[in-house]
């Protein structure tokens, strides 16, 4: 799965605007399902305390941007709950496998 221009574009936004350090972690766990960190990690699980607490000085001040740019522009079945997260990822495992399959 790819992610729209449009949702790219939109990193760049004031209101939607998620730090360089934490692009290319969204993008590859929504495009391949990659492991984030633990900051994401608790974003995408939709785990308040633990996003908070994961945060760096320089990451929690864009935490409502990042949440803001996932409600708007990732697929919503890759966030919102530990289930979420785990069953996208399996998923973009699983997806990977069939590729590399195919490709063979």
């Amino acid at each position: 799965m790819e992610i729209e221009p449009e949702a790219i574009e939109a990193f760049y936004f004031t209101d939607t605007f998620v730090p360089p350090s934490l692009r290319d972690g969204l993008i590859a766990y929504i495009e391949i399902g990659r492991s984030t960190g633990s900051f994401l990690t608790a974003v995408l699980c939709n785990n308040l305390q633990q996003a908070v607490f994961r945060a760096d000085p320089a990451t929690l001040p864009h935490l409502p941007t990042v949440v803001r740019w996932l409600w708007n522009f990732a697929p919503a079945q890759c966030h919102g709950s530990e289930n979420h997260h785990r069953g996208w990822m399996d998923a973009r495992q699983r997806d990977l496998e069939i590729e590399k399959e195919n490709a063979a």
